[in-house]
């Protein structure tokens, strides 16, 4: 298709020059337009055979770097490793999640020195729980995203 396209926009070039130089010596401004016309012809036949020879013989591309996203969080192949994440066996972002990371002392409990200390209630005390579970749960939930 591209070389048809090629081969009428040459026969249009040479028909369109032609009557130029027929028109050159009594209608000028005849002339111009047909040479201005001719010159685009050959600039399109130009650029489809120039996308004609750029899809027969692709450019030859050495990528050294390769980035992957399936549908979560985009990963980087670069030769780099990743830092080692606190809370996370193996230290690599990718692994089991340590329950180490998990304990009790990252959820408030009653007699434990909070800010909230001098107007402790209950329901304080409960919404500092809630938020902490809730922290944890999110780190978890991103963790298994990544590996």
């Amino acid at each position: 298709m591209l070389a048809a396209q090629a081969a009428a926009l040459n026969a249009m070039f040479r028909e369109l020059a032609r009557r130029a130089s027929l028109n050159m010596g009594e209608y000028l401004d005849a002339s111009e337009r047909y040479m201005r016309l001719a010159l685009k012809a050959q600039g399109q036949c130009r650029a489809t055979l120039e996308m004609l020879a750029a899809m027969k013989n692709p450019p030859v591309v050495f990528a050294r770097q390769a980035n992957i996203n399936n549908g979560g969080q985009q990963r980087v192949n670069n030769g780099a490793q990743p830092a080692p994440m606190p809370g996370v066996a193996g230290g690599g972002g990718i692994g089991r999640l340590d329950p180490a990371a998990l304990d009790a002392a990252s959820v408030p409990t009653r007699g434990q020195n909070s800010p909230h200390e001098s107007d402790s209630k209950d329901g304080v005390e409960v919404v500092e729980a809630a938020a902490a579970i809730k922290s944890c749960r999110r780190r978890v939930a991103s963790m298994s995203r990544s590996g």
